[in-house]
């Protein structure tokens, strides 16, 4: 699997931890998003970076091409960082 392909099956979860977070962001504590989203990268063979609430964005890598999967409220990106 290339690290695009990764992306777009990571996309979803992505979306759906933002607008779970939206919900319940008093109640819940960042770790268990951090943990959710490192375990769905590395199950696939993804190295996890970091995931950040503020922008919501995970980044990770596989092989030699880093990505971001930023979601807002109008929009779930994905974008190929230059190294």
């Amino acid at each position: 699997m290339s690290a695009e392909e990764l992306a777009k099956k990571l996309a979803g979860t992505i979306e759906y931890l933002f607008e779970r977070w939206r919900d319940e962001w008093m109640y819940e504590d960042w770790s268990d998003y951090e943990d959710h989203a490192r375990k769905a990268v590395e199950k696939d063979g993804g190295e996890f970076i970091h995931f950040k609430k503020k922008p919501f964005v995970l980044r990770f890598k596989k092989g030699d091409q880093t990505l971001d999967i930023k979601c807002n409220t109008k929009e779930l990106s994905i974008t190929k960082l230059l190294d």
